[in-house]
């Protein structure tokens, strides 16, 4: 009775390791998705694109966080120099200015893994009488942090002082800060610039290791 108890129990052990390592795998890289909304008056109002000039525009709260803000700055720059803008560090030589702001708020989220398997052993009069696998919620299912980040980017026509493209990005993950979510978030802020459609577009976004 025992050897054959202890085959059972050992084939259900097996048996969950193999379907939460399969859960595992199957989780594959890892996706940052991303809404994004946009408001522009650029195509409007017939603005060049190709070759026209930039320079950053930083406020006052901006100032003490200069290292996160030049991250920001350098995600975006790489952006824009691929739809043809051009920086230029002096200020008078430029024609547009661009904005980069962050923000982060902390919601509440669930960690571990949804589902796992459990493993019992059933009891009869006569002792133990069997074994059996099932599936629980959850393996690790403790309450956990999740940040929900804004990334803004304004971009103002100096000639007329008038903000000329609005977009915004947002992600939610248990990384705030991470260099990756960032620079995606970017790249999926000004995908459609100059011109974005209307509504909110969600883009999902396969992080590099």
């Amino acid at each position: 009775m025992m050897p054959r108890i202890s085959r059972t129990l050992t084939t259900a052990i097996v048996l969950a390791l193999a379907v939460l390592a399969a859960g595992c795998a199957g989780s594959g890289p890892r996706t940052a998705a991303i809404d994004v909304t946009a408001f522009a008056t650029w195509g409007a109002a017939g603005l060049p694109l190709t070759g026209s000039t930039y320079r950053f525009e930083r406020l006052p709260s901006q100032l003490a966080a200069s290292v996160q803000t030049q991250q920001l700055e350098d995600v975006v720059h790489h952006v824009l120099s691929a739809k043809g803008l051009q920086y230029v560090p002096a200020p008078a030589a430029a024609r547009y200015s661009v904005q980069v702001s962050t923000s982060v708020q902390q919601v509440a989220g669930m960690g571990g893994y949804p589902y796992g398997p459990t493993i019992g052993i059933s009891g009869g009069s006569g002792g133990i009488s069997g074994a059996g696998i099932g599936f629980g919620f959850p393996i690790g299912g403790s309450a956990s942090t999740e940040f929900r980040t804004e990334l803004l980017v304004l971009v103002r026509n100096l000639q007329t002082n008038s903000v000329v493209y609005e977009t915004r990005a947002y992600s939610q993950d248990g990384y705030p800060g991470d260099s990756r979510v960032l620079a995606a978030m970017a790249d999926s802020a000004l995908k459609d610039f100059p011109v974005p459609p209307a509504g909110m577009r969600r883009y999902r976004v396969q992080l590099a290791p």
